[in-house]
């Protein structure tokens, strides 16, 4: 449905339409990790109790207790 056809119920992809659509589903994914580069904490060996006391603590950005 992403590279563009109309028809529902046989949709038929375009050969010059399926790159721009690998191009916008791969556009989402950095935006994914763009997002969780600037947001996410890092969870390596940290129990749930640990990860939970971060974040009611608010030092989760800065990553230590």
């Amino acid at each position: 449905m992403i590279v563009g056809s109309s028809n529902l119920i046989t949709p038929q992809a375009m050969l010059p339409a399926i790159v721009p659509a690998f191009v916008y589903l791969a556009l989402w994914y950095v935006l994914a990790g763009l997002i969780h580069g600037l947001i996410g904490i890092e969870t390596r060996s940290r129990s749930f109790a640990v990860i939970d006391k971060m974040l009611e603590l608010g030092t989760a950005a800065k990553g230590s207790l």
